[in-house]
Formats: C-alpha cells, structure tokens, sequence
C-alpha cells in the first residue's frame, strides 16, 4: 500500500492525472517476481492546508518532478526489498521505435529466469539477456488496429546491441 500525501492546493482530477503518470514510471516499471498482485494500491491526497496552489506551469512541473521522485524511490525499495531479493538490478534500453518497445523488453528482461539467475551469481552473462531481449523483440505485439490480431516482430540487429554491466561493457558489435 502506498499513500502520498501533500498539502498542496491541487485539483483532485489533476492529481489523479499526476499519479497516474508517475506511477507508470515507477511502480509499474519494477518487477519482483513477475507476477502482479492483487493487493496492491496507491493513493494521493491533497489536503491543500499550506494553500499554496501549483497553478503555473513551472510549479506544476517542479511538483510533478517532486511526486515522481517520492514514487520513484519508494517503488526501488519495494524492489530491494522483495520476496527476499539481494540485488537490485535496473535495466535501461536505448535505440528502440518507441517507448512501448523499450518497455516490453526492460519487462522480458526482468523477468527471464535465466538472466536474474546470473545476476544473482554475480555472472555477467550476456547471453542470456541477448537472447530476453530477443525474445521479447518477437513477442511485441503490433501497435496499429490492423496488427492487433497478430504478433509482430520488432526489427532486433545482435550486431548493434550493446551490454553493459555496471558501468563494463561486456558485449557490442556482435561480440563478447
């Protein structure tokens, strides 16, 4: 259960807007043992007692950046923390169509077996988050009506695929 709490003056719908943004960059973007839970919830609530409204563009954008940090850093402790986790792996892609790509291959990444299983060890093994990322680049669905109903490919060149581990890198130019 997550509750934010502020004593902003903020609009209920414009704050329902604002969670809704920023817990897409946030809780929704961790996984801890891949499944989603039923249990879960998140509210935010304005009590608007300092009265102080964000009104203006750039206060709306200095509180919404505030929000999205507060969500961001309790959604990595619940990663840090879960179903006994040791390590905190973050997985960031670059290069890809849209974000919805990027996404759907940060989400097979972390869940594939194999490849937490060799964070876990400690093994920067390469070949494993190779072949999730393959993996999803075949599983992402179309994005227009007339691909819905089918599965397609998302154009992945091993060649430009780049890995790093920590700050090493450990794959590029289709090469360990």
């Amino acid at each position: 259960l997550g509750v934010v709490c502020t004593d902003a003056v903020v609009a209920p719908s414009a704050l329902q807007r604002l969670l809704h943004a920023a817990c897409d960059t946030s809780f929704n973007a961790i996984s801890v043992d891949g499944d989603t839970s039923t249990n879960d919830a998140l509210i935010a609530l304005a009590s608007g007692a300092t009265g102080c409204g964000v009104e203006s563009p750039e206060a709306w954008r200095v509180f919404s950046a505030a929000v999205t940090e507060v969500l961001t850093t309790l959604a990595r402790a619940v990663a840090a923390d879960g179903e006994g986790a040791t390590r905190l792996l973050e997985v960031e892609v670059r290069g890809t169509r849209d974000d919805a790509t990027a996404r759907a291959i940060a989400r097979t990444v972390c869940r594939s077996s194999l490849f937490k299983s060799s964070v876990f060890a400690g093994d920067p093994a390469w070949g494993r988050l190779a072949a999730a990322v393959g993996q999803a680049c075949l599983e992402r669905p179309g994005h227009d009506a007339r691909e819905a109903t089918q599965a397609t490919q998302v154009p992945f060149d091993a060649a430009a695929l780049r890995i790093e581990a920590q700050g090493i890198l450990v794959y590029e130019h289709g090469a360990p």
